[in-house]
């Protein structure tokens, strides 16, 4: 059996200076990468609305130019009344059950919020007579989660021809 004698003058550590600056170290390296993390969670966030804006714009300009297809005495053919179309989503509950812009709608609040009435937030759709074509412009800017000044934007336009 060896025995080893341990001199308390030779043992060497940290001293409590030494771990509170090492700790601050630590903390201001952290806070800077929390910062980091923030911004990105609202980049990404922004980036899957943003995604979801473009899918249903052009979802709802391929629904409207597959009901043109419908006779031209049909009054949901959007040549015969293109206003049947035109819509501001704000407000899911101006629209009937029936409604195609009321899906539209509930689609745009469940995958990218509420309307929220801020500064430049828009919802609408805007279906025009252009001689023989349509117009279709898509219009959707949304709350990007920062208030008024980070808002979430797309705007589509089609010409449909008869």
């Amino acid at each position: 059996m060896i025995l080893i004698k341990l001199n308390k003058n030779n043992i060497q550590g940290f001293t409590l200076i030494e771990a509170i600056v090492s700790l601050a170290l630590f903390a201001v390296a952290f806070s800077g990468l929390y910062l980091f993390f923030g911004m990105a969670t609202v980049a990404n966030n922004n980036t899957e609305k943003r995604m979801y804006l473009n899918l249903l714009s052009n979802h709802i300009i391929e629904s409207i130019a597959a009901e043109s297809t419908r006779t031209s005495a049909d009054i949901l053919n959007p040549f015969t009344t293109p206003t049947q179309y035109s819509a501001n989503l704000a407000d899911c509950s101006t629209f009937d059950a029936t409604d195609i812009r009321r899906t539209w709608c509930n689609t745009l609040t469940t995958q990218v919020g509420p309307f929220k009435s801020l500064t430049g937030e828009e919802r609408t759709i805007e279906v025009e007579r252009d001689g023989a074509d349509l117009i279709v412009n898509v219009i959707f800017v949304v709350d990007g989660g920062s208030g008024d000044n980070k808002l979430v934007s797309t705007f589509f336009t089609r010409k449909i021809r008869p």
